[in-house]
């Protein structure tokens, strides 16, 4: 579990837990999450933080391994809470909808642009201007004549619903 992400979920562990607690201190020795959150690079990190604004938050740099009184004892406690159960952080529904929409639209972001052929096609699928229409009784798909598309004077409305 990376620096950043231990912080966050103590951030939230303490404003679920707060009780007589007006101060905390954040140790680590993750000088590049310190940077980042410097930076406006961890979000989530960010919002954590500003969710426990109410009590005075210090974030402390210790230099892992510089021969630093008690650092392999701090790595040890680290170590063992990180072996233990951890709390479950429940989302509520519309956080996770916009997680969804978020990767979603990051997803569809991703997608390389339909080239001008393809949007032609698509176009002509969805208004009924396409051969399909006009071609359908000859397709051995098509066994029943009911299912088949009648051609009215109001052929023209045909389309997709939307």
């Amino acid at each position: 579990m990376g620096t950043d992400v231990t912080i966050t979920h103590a951030a939230h562990s303490i404003l679920n837990k707060i009780d007589d607690t007006s101060q905390v201190v954040f140790l680590t020795d993750a000088l590049s999450v310190l940077q980042a959150l410097k930076n406006d690079k961890l979000p989530q990190l960010q919002q954590a933080l500003y969710n426990i604004k109410s009590l005075t938050t210090v974030i402390q740099w210790i230099p892992s391994h510089c021969g630093v009184c008690g650092n392999e004892q701090a790595d040890r406690l680290a170590k063992y809470g990180a072996e233990q159960q951890q709390e479950e952080n429940p989302v509520c529904f519309l956080e996770m909808m916009t997680i969804i929409k978020s990767l979603f639209n990051t997803f569809i972001e991703d997608l390389p642009p339909f080239t001008r052929s393809e949007q032609t096609t698509i176009f002509r699928l969805r208004t009924g201007h396409n051969r399909f229409v006009s071609q359908s009784h000859s397709c051995s798909l098509v066994l029943e004549k009911q299912s088949r598309i009648q051609h009215t004077s109001y052929s023209h409305a045909i389309s997709i619903r939307h």
